[in-house]
């Protein structure tokens, strides 16, 4: 049991394993024949220390006995278009924020989405800008320390007082609305996981899922056929299927890897812009954990259709819904009908 419970399983985000530490970047780097998680370490550690965000001071330094130790730790994340991010945070719910100010609040996707609707109603121009390092323009308020780990490089071991809002400290997304650094700006072109288009013809803007639907197919291109579908015309009831479980042929490690991975961007790509997708993930996700040989086959046969139907964008229309009331004729069905209806009306 022990064994079991010491087990930590992979993490997987929009189809790529994703690293819960170093052992895991190095790993994973190793197994892909390149460098990406540890460049994007080695990025996110050399933009902090340019940004002066700790004050270095060496091992043995004393420090006032108002500072209180913060442990940190490195996030890995996918980005949506599959780049690469490291972020370096504070165990801050480990330190007493009392006296400061912790309250913030973020945009949700379907906020930016009715904005772009608003916008069309109102004939108005939309400029999107990339803010560089949000957190650390700004200064904290809180007084934390912390001992630097291996990703220094020379660092490595010393003390070092946190002068910047890094990320986790309770007040640093309240810290954010101080300073901006705004890398670039202009009209929207690519924002939570959506291509951004303007077509002057129309004067309207849509959105795709191009970017991201190109990387998803490309990962399982060798075994797609054409398809018009996301489901097949004669779907069996997946809960009743009779077909091997995955572990049996795949192993579990592996059958974990490949229909999780498929079913992150088939998820993904619902989410951003394909909603035609929602009866086949309301059916393959009730199988994530305990899946069938069909469920995979069904999961691939996907990426066929969207390789297939590949370029569909949604309109940004903010015009008024006209609702059409169909009555039916039914003059031909009960000919007292309308007479007496328009008896009684006349009465």
């Amino acid at each position: 049991m022990a064994g079991i419970k010491g087990r930590r399983t992979k993490k997987f985000e929009y189809g790529i394993e994703v690293p819960r530490n170093w052992e895991d970047v190095i790993r994973i780097d190793t197994e892909n024949g390149n460098r990406d998680w540890q460049e994007a370490v080695e990025k996110e550690i050399g933009a902090l220390l340019n940004f002066h965000c700790f004050d270095i001071k060496p091992k043995d330094y004393k420090l006032p006995k108002d500072y209180q130790y913060v442990r940190m730790h490195l996030v890995y994340c996918a980005k949506v278009d599959l780049r690469k991010n490291a972020r370096l945070v504070c165990d801050g719910s480990r330190v007493d924020p009392r006296g400061l100010n912790t309250r913030a609040t973020v945009v949700r996707g379907i906020s930016v989405r009715l904005l772009d609707v608003i916008a069309h109603h109102w004939k108005k121009r939309i400029l999107s800008g990339d803010v560089g390092n949000a957190f650390v323009q700004s200064k904290t308020k809180e007084k934390v320390y912390t001992r630097l780990g291996p990703e220094f490089g020379e660092h490595s071991g010393m003390i070092a007082i946190i002068v910047k809002a890094l990320y986790g400290l309770t007040t640093s997304a309240a810290a954010i609305a101080t300073a901006f650094f705004i890398k670039e700006q202009g009209p929207h072109e690519y924002y939570l996981g959506n291509d951004y288009q303007f077509f002057e013809d129309f004067n309207t803007w849509t959105f795709s899922e191009k970017t991201y639907e190109k990387e998803a197919i490309h990962k399982v291109e060798e075994e797609l056929k054409k398809v018009t579908t996301p489901l097949p015309g004669r779907c069996p009831r997946l809960e009743q299927d009779k077909s091997p479980f995955l572990k049996c042929l795949l192993g579990m490690l592996q059958w974990l890897h490949t229909i999780g991975s498929l079913l992150g961007m088939l998820q993904w790509l619902h989410t951003i812009g394909r909603p035609e997708l929602g009866p086949l993930m309301a059916n393959l996700n009730r199988f994530g954990t305990c899946p069938h040989e069909t469920h995979l086959q069904i999961a691939i046969r996907s990426f066929g259709y969207l390789k297939q139907t590949k370029g569909k964008k949604i309109k940004i229309d903010s015009s008024p819904l006209e609702f059409v009331r169909d009555s039916p004729d039914y003059e031909q069905l009960r000919p007292d009908f309308l007479e007496d209806y328009a008896y009684g009306k006349r009465r």
